[in-house]
């Protein structure tokens, strides 16, 4: 029995002079994660923790067992303790954590490729956790889960629940900053959240101008929704952004006149669509959306002066403007010049 004991009290010497000054539950940890029975090396770490809840190697070990596990969010938290009770671990356990992260990052790019979305958003899902601070699997994960989410309603949550996380963690200086203004902004449009939203699009516009498709997008989606308000709140940052960047934009800027119009709005619309007419003077639908707003605002003088320009240069042609210019002599009381283009109006469509 003596030398039982004996043999025993050996063995720890040998264990304590291989591993230092630790307890012996760290060092069984230690041991279990060696012969990868990390089951038993995660129960032997807990209870060196109970002994000494300041013990780093311990939570080291913890990180360990979990990365082998692919429990990646307690990988990553055990390994930030370790590291924040001894910081000479700092780069062992960055290499860790970045080693986790890289794995299931890749991962996602492969399945991505391979047209496998949902492994895709598994994977960036775990990259993820495996370090939070990473805003490209952030982004990757909110863009993929996006593309699933009217399939699956489990997707659509997973999508809003990474924006949150990814809005939180932007940082200014970041890379991707620009990216992830654009794609929050996109999302928080389509959740209902305008005002978020329309916060990303400004930061991003303030940030760089040029970056303007995905504004222009939403309030495209809002326009086809026939949701006008929303829509005519993301075509005037478009134009904003536009006309920082030094450029102009037909599209955007008769779109924005015919949201306003939905709404009654004929004066806002009016700015719009001379706009977009100043920009493309040639175009007939642009001229005559300002021709009709223009007698929808009962702006009579501006409808007879523009409608005098659209029948006899840009579409004599067409019966609508004959019909709008009778219409404002009527108003002002131009009886001879009402009649005279209302004979005109029906001559042209003979």
């Amino acid at each position: 029995m003596r030398k039982l004991l004996f043999l025993v009290a050996a063995v720890l010497i040998v264990i304590g002079g291989l591993y230092g000054c630790k307890s012996v539950e760290t060092t069984s940890a230690m041991l279990h994660n060696q012969t990868q029975s990390y089951d038993k090396a995660i129960e032997s770490a807990k209870l060196g923790l109970e002994k000494n809840p300041n013990d780093a190697e311990a939570y080291y070990q913890l990180g360990y067992s979990y990365s082998k596990k692919d429990s990646m969010s307690l990988a990553y938290e055990n390994f930030r303790k370790a590291a924040l009770l001894d910081p000479n671990r700092e780069k062992l356990v960055e290499d860790n954590i970045k080693s986790n992260w890289a794995g299931h990052y890749n991962n996602g790019l492969s399945e991505q490729q391979l047209g496998n979305l949902k492994g895709a958003v598994e994977e960036f899902d775990k990259a993820t956790k495996a370090d939070p601070r990473r805003l490209k699997s952030w982004l990757r994960l909110v863009r993929i889960a996006f593309t699933l989410a009217d399939e699956d309603s489990v997707y659509l949550e997973k999508t809003y629940q990474a924006t949150d996380s990814l809005r939180l963690r932007l940082d200014k200086e970041h890379e991707s900053y620009t990216t992830a203004l654009s794609i929050i902004g996109r999302i928080e449009a389509y959740r209902g959240n305008i005002a978020r939203a329309v916060e990303s699009f400004e930061a991003l516009i303030d940030e760089d101008p040029t970056k303007v498709k995905s504004i222009e997008s939403t309030a495209e989606d809002f326009r086809a929704k026939g949701e006008w308000a929303n829509a005519a709140k993301f075509y005037e940052i478009a134009i904003d952004a536009y006309e920082r960047s030094g450029e102009e934009n037909f599209a955007v800027y008769h779109n924005l006149g015919l949201v306003y119009r939905q709404q009654n709005k004929y004066h806002k619309a009016i700015v719009a669509y001379e706009s977009a007419h100043r920009i493309k003077p040639e175009d007939k639908v642009a001229a005559y959306s300002l021709l009709v707003t223009y007698y929808q605002a009962k702006l009579f003088d501006q409808a007879i002066m523009f409608g005098e320009e659209y029948t006899q240069k840009i579409a004599p042609e067409d019966p609508r403007g004959w019909q709008v210019l009778s219409a404002s002599y009527k108003e002002k009381g131009f009886k001879i010049k009402a009649e005279e283009a209302y004979k005109k109006y029906l001559d042209v469509q003979k």
